[in-house]
C-alpha cells in the first residue's frame, strides 16, 4: 500500500498524497530543507514537539539549550535575560533604528560558555577562546564566536532589520578589541594524579585503577582532545595475570578477550617460536608469557598521563629477531601499536627516516595537548641520547612560525620510538631511560595482520571490534597500575621489560659492525689457534684490516678494543683473564659470582707492548693438558 501511494505521489504536480508528502530537494537550499522540520525557527520547532519537550528537563535547539518554564521558552544557561543583544528604536525622524548592545551581547556569550584563556605556549598578552560546553573544552575563535551570535539572532528574532545589521556590521561589533571584555580563566582542567588514569567516552568517563575500572558519568570539566569520539561498554578482555618470581607471568584472556583482534595480534608478535615441528619448552612458554606482559604494561604506561619520577622512559619497541647489521627487516608490526596509542589519545608522529640530529624543529607540531609522540621507523645507528633530556625533563619546543615554549615535564608527552635495527644506548643512564619491546617475525612482507583477520585494523572494524579494543587499552592501563602498585619488574616501576637477550644481542652487534663480526668469528674460530692466545694488539688489528681495508674509518685504533670487548660480550667470551678487572677482580673469583657473564679484564702491556687476549671457557676444558 505504501508503494503505491510513493508511486502515485511521486507523479503529481505538487508531491502531496493522503499518507505522505514527498519534496523535490534538488533545487532547494539548506536553509529551506531545514524548514520541512521547523529548524529555523525554535518557537516553531517548540510548537510541533510541544507534547515530547514538555517531558524534557533541557534540549539544545541551533547549539543552545533551553528549558520551559510556565509553558514559555527560555535559555537554559546560567545567565538568563529579558532582553535582547539588539535595540530597536526609532530616530528624530521616526525612523526606524536598530543599536547593538554590547553589555547584553558579552553576557550573553558569557553565559554559553565562550571565554579567554592564556596558555604556556602563548605570550604574556596574548590569549586564546575557548567554549564549555556540558563539560567539554574546546578551542573556539573570534569567527565562531560571531557565527554564535548571529545564528541565535535568526531562531530568536523574525526582524529582517536585525539581521540585516548583524551581518553587515557583526565582525566590527564583535571584533578582538570587544571580545577581549570576556572572562579569563586558567588551564587548569588536565588533572594528571597518581594511581588513577580517567578516560572520557561520549556516554561517560573511566576510573582506572590497580583495582578495576568504573564507568559512570563525565565529572568536572575536560578538553574534548580527551574525549573519545564512541561509546564504551565494559567487556572484560583479560580476566587476570598470575605474577610468580619463581615462574613468571601468566595472562588469561576472557572469552571475549580472544575475540579482540588487537590482543590477539599482541599474542602474535609476541611467538617467536613459530616454527614448524618446534615444540616450545617450557623456557620457551616463560619468555613468551613475558613478552606479552611487557607490551601490555608498556601500552598502559603509554596511555597514562601522569608521570612517576621513577620512571622517566620512552618506549622502544624493535625486531626481537637477528638479522645482519643494517639489515632493515621491519613489517613486524611495531608501527601498529603506534597507530593503536593514536587512537586513545593526541599524538605527533615524526618519520623517523627523515630525521636529522641537528634538526632544531624535531618538536614543530607537538603542541600542549599533545599526550604522545611517535617516532617511527628511525636508522641504524640512531641517537638515543640526543632524547634524554627531553624523556627524563621539560620538553623545548620550536614552532616554524611561532615562539618557543616550554612544557613542563609533568605535562609532557611520552615517547614511542620504533626501529628495525638496534638503539645506540651505550651507558646505563641511557639504558635505565629506555623500556624495550620486542617484536617476533610472524608479520613480514609476506604475512600481515590482514592474512590473518581478513580486514584491515582500525579503518574496517564493526562497533563490536571497537568496544573490544577500547576495553583491552584500558585494561593495560589498569595492569600498568597494578604492576607499579605491586613490583612486578622493580620497586617505582610499572612497565615490565622483555626478556632481554635477543634485544642485548642485537645492540652488541650493531655496535660491534657487521664486517668486525664476520672478521672475528674467522679469526676467532674454535678450531684455531687465535683463540685462547695472548696477541700482541697490533698484529690483530693489522690482520683485521687486511681483511676489510675499507673499515678505516668505522674501526680505529681507538676502538678497536671495545669492538673486541663487545664481540665477546656477543659470544659469551672473556677478555684479557691474565688481568684483574676495573674493579680489581681476578678471572677465578669473577666466574664463581658471575658464571654466566663475561669477564673483562684491564690493559695488559709489556715492554711499551700492548697484548689482547680473547678466552673462551668452553675450548680450554676442551683442550688437554
Amino acid at each position: 500500500m505504501l508503494a503505491k501511494e510513493i508511486d502515485t505521489v511521486i507523479h503529481t504536480h505538487d508531491g502531496k498524497g493522503t499518507f505522505l508528502d514527498i519534496h523535490k530537494i534538488s533545487s532547494k537550499t539548506e536553509f529551506q530543507i531545514k524548514d520541512f522540520w521547523s529548524l529555523n525557527d525554535r518557537d516553531s520547532f517548540f510548537e510541533r514537539h510541544k507534547a515530547q519537550l514538555l517531558e524534557l528537563p533541557q534540549f539544545r535547539f541551533a547549539k543552545i539549550n533551553y528549558r520551559i518554564e510556565d509553558g514559555k521558552l527560555i535559555q537554559a544557561s546560567k545567565y538568563s535575560s529579558d532582553r535582547d543583544l539588539w535595540i530597536i528604536g526609532s530616530n528624530d525622524k521616526g525612523r526606524k533604528t536598530v543599536e547593538f548592545d554590547y553589555i547584553e551581547a558579552l553576557q550573553f556569550i558569557s553565559a554559553n560558555g565562550f571565554y579567554r584563556i592564556h596558555t604556556s605556549d602563548l605570550e604574556v598578552d596574548q590569549y586564546k577562546f575557548v567554549r564549555i560546553d556540558d563539560g567539554v573544552v574546546s578551542f573556539s575563535g573570534p569567527t565562531e564566536i560571531r557565527d554564535f551570535v548571529y545564528h541565535y539572532a535568526l531562531q530568536a528574532c523574525k526582524d529582517r532589520d536585525v539581521h540585516s545589521m548583524l551581518a553587515s556590521r557583526l565582525g566590527t561589533l564583535l571584533g578582538s578589541d570587544k571580545l577581549e571584555r570576556l572572562a579569563k580563566i586558567d588551564d587548569s582542567f588536565d588533572k594528571f594524579e597518581p594511581h588513577i588514569q580517567r578516560m572520557f567516552y561520549r556516554n561517560g568517563q573511566l576510573q582506572i585503577t590497580s583495582r578495576g575500572i568504573e564507568f559512570g558519568d563525565i565529572l568536572g570539566q575536560v578538553w574534548q582532545d580527551k574525549v573519545i569520539r564512541r561509546k564504551f561498554k565494559r567487556i572484560p578482555i583479560i580476566d587476570h595475570i598470575e605474577q610468580n618470581p619463581e615462574t613468571g607471568f601468566v595472562v588469561h584472556p576472557t572469552e571475549n578477550g580472544m575475540n579482540c583482534e588487537f590482543f590477539k595480534f599482541l599474542l602474535n608478535v609476541s611467538n617467536f617460536w613459530n616454527i614448524p615441528g618446534y615444540t616450545p619448552s617450557v623456557a620457551d612458554e616463560k619468555e613468551y608469557q613475558q613478552h606479552i606482559v611487557n607490551k601490555i604494561t608498556s601500552i598502559g604506561f603509554l596511555l597514562c598521563d601522569y608521570k612517576y619520577q621513577t620512571e622517566l622512559k620512552a618506549i622502544v619497541a624493535m625486531d626481537g629477531q637477528m638479522g645482519e647489521v643494517s639489515q632493515s627487516n621491519g613489517r613486524t608490526g611495531k608501527s601498529l601499536v603506534g597507530v593503536a596509542v593514536k587512537m586513545m589519545l593526541e599524538q605527533t608522529t615524526i618519520d623517523g627516516k627523515t630525521l636529522k640530529n641537528d634538526d632544531d624543529y624535531i618538536y614543530s607540531n607537538v603542541t600542549l595537548r599533545t599526550r604522545n609522540v611517535f617516532i617511527d621507523d628511525v636508522r641504524v645507528n640512531f641517537d638515543f641520547e640526543r632524547f634524554f633530556a627531553a624523556v627524563t625533563g621539560d620538553l623545548a619546543v620550536n614552532p616554524k612560525t611561532k615562539a618557543r615554549f616550554i612544557i613542563p615535564n609533568e605535562k609532557s608527552p611520552k615517547f614511542y620510538i620504533t626501529t628495525n635495527h638496534a638503539i645506540n644506548a651505550n651507558n646505563r643512564s641511557a639504558l635505565e631511560r629506555i623500556t624495550f619491546m620486542a617484536f617476533s617475525d610472524w608479520y613480514n612482507d609476506n604475512h600481515r595482520p590482514i592474512d590473518d583477520f581478513g580486514h584491515q585494523f582500525f579503518a574496517d572494524w564493526d562497533d563490536e571490534q571497537w568496544c573490544l579494543f577500547d576495553n583491552f587499552m584500558a585494561e593495560c592501563v589498569m595492569y600498568y597500575l597494578k604492576s607499579l602498585s605491586e613490583g612486578w619488574y622493580r620497586t617505582g616501576q610499572g612497565a615490565v621489560p622483555p626478556p632481554m637477550r635477543d634485544i642485548t644481542m642485537r645492540t652488541l652487534k650493531q655496535q660491534m659492525g657487521e664486517a668486525f663480526y664476520q672478521w672475528a668469528e674467522v679469526y676467532y674460530d674454535e678450531n684455531g689457534t687465535n683463540l685462547n692466545d695472548r696477541q700482541v694488539r697490533k698484529s690483530i688489528y693489522d690482520a683485521f684490516h687486511s681483511q676489510f681495508p675499507d673499515s678505516k674509518f668505522g674501526v680505529t685504533p681507538s676502538n678497536f678494543r671495545t669492538k673486541l670487548v663487545l664481540y665477546c660480550q656477543f659470544k659469551g667470551y672473556h677478555f684479557n683473564v691474565n688481568k684483574a678487572n676495573k674493579a680489581g677482580v681476578v678471572f677465578s673469583d669473577w666466574c664463581k659470582v658471575h658464571p654466566d657473564e663475561s669477564f673483562i679484564g684491564e690493559s695488559d702491556k709489556s715492554g711499551g707492548v700492548e697484548y689482547f687476549s680473547v678466552f673462551s671457557t668452553a675450548k680450554a676444558q676442551n683442550e688437554p693438558f
